[in-house]
């Protein structure tokens, strides 16, 4: 994680589920998440100097390679990429669940090596995001691992919101397949490109009322074929490239996938929905959320804001918690 010290705050970053294991049927017990979840928490510096909380857990869950293979080798991707989007979920689901941060933001990002779709054997994002489907899933032909089923109700909830949902559906992508379907009619081949989303940000329920879009940089996927594989390194030709001087390699089409920014504005002014008191301060960090305080004073630095030290004391007094 690259953060800006001038704006984040009280940073923290932990790698999650890394101890978790699985019985790997090539392998034995071995370790589940080839990249274990990356949680960073922290807290963001808004509008009149507001300390928002948010959490970003980071995930690279297993390719799919080899998915679509009907032998052991196939079997074995498909129960893993099931059992690691269902320990995501898990996790996903702790933080929802636990009392001190249900109502912080939180979004999961990564390349999930997943569609937004079931792929009809595990739908690792919709499972992630609690909208797995039973029925649309298998690891069929056969597994001993798992059946890639549940068996139980989604395990994330309320859901996560995907926000590639947002974009128009000539958006929708961040990779490009290719696939070699053979020769056809003396051709040595036919090479068949399909354009796919394999990078997420999913969103928790408080934190999308803060989000504010998001777009896939065209450098990678958008890329010539031809240009990248002269232009970049390790292939870098600048009389191939025709790149003037100081000839230098170019950052287009370095990475087979396309990077994301997803934005989320901090300024709650006059957005009721989290900005309940209409003091410009959102709820989640205002010290006073019942009663405007723009100003945010807290005199006593007791956490609450001046403006609402006599309406908590009454507060208290009347459920019978004055002592």
């Amino acid at each position: 994680y690259l953060v800006n010290p001038s704006r984040v705050a009280n940073v923290s970053v932990v790698a999650l589920q890394g101890d978790e294991t699985w019985d790997d049927p090539t392998s034995g017990i071995t370790e589940l998440h080839d990249h274990p979840p990356l949680l960073l928490s922290g807290e963001f510096t808004g509008v009149a100097n507001q300390s928002l909380p948010f959490m970003i857990i980071n995930n690279h869950t297993k390719s799919r390679s080899g998915v679509d293979t009907s032998n052991a080798s196939g079997e074995r991707n498909r129960a893993k990429r099931f059992l690691q989007a269902k320990s995501i979920a898990t996790l996903v689901q702790d933080i929802q669940t636990d009392p001190e941060l249900a109502d912080i933001p939180l979004i999961v990002i990564g390349d999930h090596n997943a569609y937004q779709f079931t792929d009809g054997y595990a739908d690792v994002v919709g499972l992630i995001a609690g909208t797995y489907n039973d029925a649309a899933n298998t690891c069929a032909p056969s597994n001993g691992v798992t059946n890639c089923k549940l068996g139980t109700p989604n395990i994330v909830n309320p859901p996560l919101q995907n926000a590639v949902t947002t974009l128009p559906s000539v958006e929708q992508y961040s990779y490009r397949f290719t696939e070699n379907f053979g020769a056809v009619q003396g051709s040595t081949g036919r090479d068949v490109a399909t354009n796919q989303v394999l990078d997420h940000v999913l969103m928790n329920t408080a934190a999308q009322p803060f989000f504010a879009g998001m777009a896939y940089g065209r450098g990678n996927t958008d890329a010539s074929i031809q240009r990248t594989f002269v232009c970049t390194y390790p292939n870098f030709n600048a009389a191939s490239c025709g790149v003037v001087a100081p000839a230098t390699a170019s950052a287009i089409g370095a990475s087979d996938h396309d990077g994301l920014v997803a934005r989320f504005d901090a300024d709650c002014s006059g957005d009721v929905a989290r900005d309940g008191d209409e003091d410009g301060i959102c709820t989640i960090a205002d010290n006073c959320p019942v009663l405007a305080n723009p100003d945010q004073v807290d005199a006593d630095a007791d956490g609450i804001g001046d403006a609402c030290d006599d309406v908590v004391s009454f507060l208290l007094f009347v459920d019978g918690f004055e002592d």
